[in-house]
């Protein structure tokens, strides 16, 4: 047990220790007979029989899925079907727009989900994202990471599918990715695979059920199914070349010769092809055609239900694959794969995609400890901003809180620039509406009446010596009075007490904001010197607003008791 526990941490230490630069450009997965990796392949669909297909299987679940891996690839060739099926599940995902969206607010999180949201625009990210799904039917996928480097930014130039072949698993726990064979620069060469080097590789699980990866694909699972079509189609053709077509009987009369019957025979089999025959006025060719064609229904049927097996696993329905009427999940599937199938999907790819692309990107080029952007995969209207926005706008009128780089990321909105020169769309500012302005306002005068209430009292008094900062006027006499009866409201009669309650009852809700950076950043810290450095990349995650509220709203109450005891 311990001697697994170890290899998992040493893999996982690997996987996130520092890339080496050498290795990042350079091709390291790449066909090499040297290292163990062919393109040739076996080919064990031919003559594949029910024996042979349960050796594949067992050998596969030892550690040798070589055959199988080769049998999943030989199945999208020769069966149309199965082919079409996965890839239009494969496609179906790949097309999906994907979303990055900035870890917070912070201009530093902002720069990285710009960064990587521009290298997710890469005109070939769907055909890249279509090989990463191979892993659909087989398990699992590997393709390399091509890294290139511009004005000192580090990103992946190309993400090169590799057969799957030519990895493997480790071979106590069957869970660890391994490269067959190495690599240049790893060492001495081990056919049983090496560790994958960090940053190099998009590794993608995908499987279609728990277990060993080399177990989850849906190509084992529907190698049975594949194998009994393969007999049906075989049988059939046998039958239509038997029964497909009209029996001919030959008839001579009597005394004909050996050599007269030689020709009516040479005729009768000529007729099957060219449908023209010459035979002596004597001899007669009867055309009969076959009562057996109804039994190809029998072939039919059974090939049809094989391939709506198919369709229900790599699918999840068949309404939209086999013209079947009210068929499985007929009005439920979202297009061509089932809607739960499609996230599912969405969610594995973009969790790779995060965790082999996205973080090495952002530990490249901004450091350890900077958080790393979400990403998401998946279909615009189920964000649908005719009905989100209006709901967002409603909750913070209620009071609630949401970060704009949010909203920006999921409207599809660059951030706002920081240049003061350019023009950028804003809500205007509203006219002063005589009805809503405060009853103390409206009175007449050269500024609004002082109000009655003693909470007003002082709170006047505080926002009374900023009204004029811009020149006076009557329109700031509003501002003020405005501010201070709302404020009022909020307060009660009893300010004093309201603020002190919030000052000592709040105290979570006023430091959480500033303290809970700091522990977020230290849970994901993996070692000391990670752990200083994100402590000091948190510092501007730091929100103090909460605090700045309380040390106003206490700053307010001092006031308030100064002007009752006389002060100014």
């Amino acid at each position: 047990m311990a001697t697994i526990i170890d290899r998992a941490k040493n893999w996982f230490e690997n996987f996130w220790s520092k890339p080496d630069p050498g290795l990042l450009k350079k091709e390291i997965s790449a066909a090499d007979g040297a290292f163990g990796r062919s393109i040739d392949s076996s080919y064990p669909s031919v003559g594949l029989s029910p024996e042979g297909l349960a050796q594949i299987l067992r050998s596969s679940s030892t550690g040798n899925a070589e055959r199988l891996l080769d049998l999943a690839e030989d199945m999208e060739e020769r069966d149309p079907h199965y082919l079409s099926i996965m890839g239009t599940r494969k496609r179906q995902v790949s097309q999906l727009p994907i979303t990055i969206e900035a870890a917070s607010d912070d201009s530093q999180d902002q720069r990285v989900g710009d960064f990587i949201r521009e290298w997710t625009t890469r005109d070939v990210i769907e055909t890249e994202l279509f090989d990463v799904l191979d892993g659909t039917g087989k398990g699992y996928s590997g393709s390399e990471l091509v890294w290139n480097q511009d004005a000192k930014l580090w990103f992946p130039e190309a993400i090169k599918w590799r057969n799957p072949r030519w990895f493997t698993f480790d071979q106590q726990t069957g869970e660890i990715p391994m490269l067959l064979g190495g690599y240049e620069g790893a060492g001495e060469r081990d056919l049983r695979g090496v560790p994958l080097p960090p940053a190099k590789f998009l590794f993608h699980l995908h499987p279609a059920k728990s277990g060993l990866p080399i177990r989850g694909g849906l190509g084992r699972a529907l190698a049975w199914t594949y194998l009994f079509k393969n007999y049906v189609i075989k049988d059939w053709v046998s039958f239509v070349e038997l029964y497909g077509r009209p029996l001919r009987i030959g008839k001579y009369p009597a005394g004909s010769t050996e050599k007269q019957i030689d020709t009516l025979m040479d005729a009768v089999l000529g007729i099957g092809h060219d449908f023209a025959a010459v035979i002596p006025q004597s001899m007669l060719i009867e055309i009969i055609e076959s009562k057996g064609a109804t039994g190809a229904a029998v072939y039919r049927e059974l090939a049809e239900y094989l391939d709506q097996q198919m369709s229900k696993a790599v699918l999840g329905q068949t309404a939209t694959t086999d013209s079947v009427t009210g068929g499985l999940g007929s009005g439920k599937e979202h297009g061509e794969v089932r809607a739960d199938i499609e996230r599912a999907d969405a969610k594995l790819a973009a969790a790779s995609l995060r965790r082999d692309v996205i973080a090495p990107m952002v530990r490249l080029n901004f450091g350890e400890g900077v958080a790393v952007p979400k990403v998401r995969i998946g279909r615009e209207e189920d964000w649908d901003p005719d009905k989100m926005m209006p709901a967002i706008k409603t909750f913070v009128e209620m009071g609630g809180r949401v970060e704009e780089s949010v909203v920006r990321d999921r409207l599809g909105l660059p951030d706002p620039p920081e240049d003061p020169d350019v023009k950028l769309l804003g809500k205007p500012a509203a006219e002063p509406d005589p009805e809503k302005t405060p009853a103390s306002a409206r009175k007449g005068g050269s500024g609004p009446e002082k109000p009655e209430t003693a909470a007003t009292q002082f709170l006047w008094g505080s926002y009374r010596p900023y009204s004029h900062g811009s020149g006076g006027g009557a329109l700031a006499d509003v501002v003020a009075a405005a501010v201070a009866e709302r404020v009022a409201e909020r307060l009660g009669s009893d300010p004093e007490a309201e603020i002190a309650s919030y000052l000592t009852d709040d105290w979570n809700e006023i430091l959480s904001p500033m303290v809970d950076p700091l522990v977020a950043a230290m849970q994901r810290a993996t070692s000391y010197e990670e752990a200083i450095g994100a402590l000091t990349a948190s510092l501007d995650a730091m929100d103090t607003g909460p605090l700045q509220d309380a040390v106003a709203r206490g700053s307010l109450v001092a006031r308030g008791k100064a002007l009752e005891e006389g002060g100014q």
